[in-house]
């Protein structure tokens, strides 16, 4: 399977060089409390959801020539879904952010859900798990995939306003996702019954999203996505992580399965 690029944008067209993340130190042990309808209940450790989603993921620089500034966050954002009304889900990232020659490249790694709101979400994913791995896989895609649009659309609306970017001048915005190319995923129980979900990679290889943006004569968007999938996947043993108190609360687990589209 071929990987896809785009071709005007200078950007995509220079080698990910992956090294190992420094993440800020006051970013590092951040462990906020998941707050429900009900009350405040349990918490989870930004740092060891994050190392779950598998760190090679996301390179540490992107070499496209002098002025590129660039400047590496463990960032959160806090999602609302159509499926879900009344609901908010906030969930955590690696991100970094790199400028130069009027393009603007925004790239992230997979999301974890840090915290939620939402009965009914944990109902739902409970019941899917119960019904079969099959049930369940497609509960999940669906869901990270209504997250990852939910997620563009943010960064599209903060970043791309009116005015800028525009197509005929070759100027454009790049939205990068990097996930791994095979996960598994444990399901974990809080005090108070709501459920939620961890990423867990397996294997080292990545697959990823580009999303070209940039505004027409009228001021339009333009928006243009293609995905790159790692081929052929592999779904090897996720590595040990010790000292990470999360896998403890896993009461539910799923196998290591291939999860990147295929286009």
């Amino acid at each position: 399977m071929k990987k896809y690029f785009f071709a005007l944008a200078y950007s995509f067209l220079q080698p990910l060089v992956a090294k190992r993340i420094h993440y800020p130190p006051l970013l590092e042990n951040i462990a906020p409390s998941i707050t429900f309808r009900d009350g405040e209940v349990d918490a989870l450790s930004t740092k060891d959801l994050i190392q779950l989603l598998g760190e090679s993921c996301v390179p540490g620089s992107i070499d496209i020539g002098f002025g590129c500034n660039d400047v590496e966050y463990i960032d959160t954002m806090v999602i609302t879904l159509p499926a879900y009304s009344g609901c908010t889900f906030t969930i955590v990232y690696k991100k970094y952010e790199c400028s130069a020659g009027g393009l603007f490249d925004y790239t992230m790694g997979d999301f974890q859900v840090l915290s939620h709101n939402c009965s009914a979400f944990s109902t739902a994913l409970n019941g899917s798990y119960v019904t079969g791995a099959a049930s369940f896989n497609a509960f999940v895609e669906n869901f990270e995939l209504a997250i990852y649009n939910q997620i563009q659309s943010n960064i599209i609306a903060s970043y791309v306003p009116v005015g800028t970017y525009a197509c005929l001048q070759g100027l454009f915005f790049n939205i990068i996702f990097i996930k791994a190319s095979c996960y598994k995923r444990c399901i974990i129980e809080f005090s108070n019954g709501y459920a939620s979900y961890m990423k867990i990679a397996c294997g080292s290889d990545c697959c990823e999203r580009h999303t070209r943006v940039c505004r027409n004569s009228l001021g339009a968007l333009y928006i243009e996505t293609l995905n790159a999938p790692a081929y052929p996947p592999s779904c090897d043993n996720p590595p040990s992580f010790p000292g990470n108190m999360l896998l403890s609360r896993c009461i539910r687990e799923t196998a290591c399965s291939y999860s990147c589209p295929d286009e």
